[in-house]
């Protein structure tokens, strides 16, 4: 019992997830950069965040994708790549919102 109400302290538990080897913050630029593409069997999203550091080196890391099974159904391939660039908006959307910094356009 008492590990079950020490769980409740976990709510609260941070872990930082270094997405490059320098900090966020101190980067004068930040951006955000999404791909997405389609096939007849999946459509995919990537999003990478590259920062610019005071000496105008480029840094760039993997911040979050995901994959989805094309449907069944008989779709078109460009069909399926507006399927693919919604989930791209919807990735860029959710590491907007969850990142602890601004991002530049």
């Amino acid at each position: 019992k008492s590990w079950r109400d020490s769980l409740k302290s976990l709510e609260q538990l941070h872990v930082p997830r270094p997405y490059l080897p320098m900090s966020l913050l101190s980067a004068p630029h930040r951006e955000l950069c999404v791909f997405s593409d389609a096939s007849t069997m999946a459509i995919c999203a990537v999003a990478y965040l590259r920062v610019v550091d005071e000496d105008g080196h480029s840094l760039v890391g993997f911040c979050m994708g995901k994959s989805k099974v094309a449907p069944h159904h008989t779709t078109t391939v460009p069909r399926l790549e507006l399927c693919a660039a919604v989930l791209a908006v919807e990735l860029a959307d959710t590491l907007i919102d969850e990142l602890d910094t601004n991002i530049h356009a």
